[in-house]
């Protein structure tokens, strides 16, 4: 018979590897792109500097930021953003994918490290942003349903969308000035 601490250690590490398998990666960026916009003729992409968003008061946008711009001839077909968002522990990885009229099409959840909290992946939850624009995300105007359990997870999902909505809205009005060959997405 083993002794009773070994036994526990070992139920801890099962459970926390349990938890581990739950995390992932399930796109990369090229890949998502391609799932994003698979009729579109090409992706280019133009470079924002998050820190034109200090003045809306939304969180980590101060480094560069690429906004993908898809494109099939000359017409927009819409834009993307792949993001970081802190967890718990390790950051979140979003695809955020927005419609020529700055509305939320599809919000993809790329990457999840953490132990807790992988139901923001569930379709459902994701499917709530569908159609939400920035004044639907004002902090005074958010209506998302959380989670429980996962409410730092929540939280980082609202985050991750507002910004690629203020960013979609900034990259907007510079890929509209550039012919839709510049800037070849990877």
């Amino acid at each position: 018979m083993l002794p009773r601490f070994v036994v526990v250690v070992v139920l801890a590490l099962a459970c926390s590897q349990g938890a581990r398998a739950q995390a992932g990666r399930w796109f990369t960026t090229a890949a998502v792109l391609k799932e994003l916009f698979p009729t579109s003729e090409r992706v280019s992409f133009v470079t924002v500097d998050g820190a034109a968003l200090a003045g809306q008061g939304i969180p980590g946008g101060a480094k560069q930021h690429h906004v993908y711009v898809a494109w099939t001839g000359a017409h927009l077909d819409g834009y993307a953003v792949v993001d970081d968002e802190r967890g718990q522990h390790e950051p979140i990885s979003f695809a955020v994918q927005i419609d020529a009229a700055l509305a939320v099409q599809r919000v993809e959840v790329m990457a999840y490290r953490e132990a807790y909290g992988a139901e923001i992946r569930a379709a459902r939850y994701r499917k709530q942003f569908v159609g939400k624009t920035q004044r639907d995300l004002e902090p005074a105007a958010v209506a998302v349903d959380a989670i429980s359990g996962a409410t730092l997870s929540c939280q980082s999902t609202v985050i991750v969308v507002r910004r690629a909505l203020a960013l979609a809205a900034l990259a907007k009005t510079i890929a509209t000035n550039l012919p839709p060959s510049v800037g070849a997405a990877p």
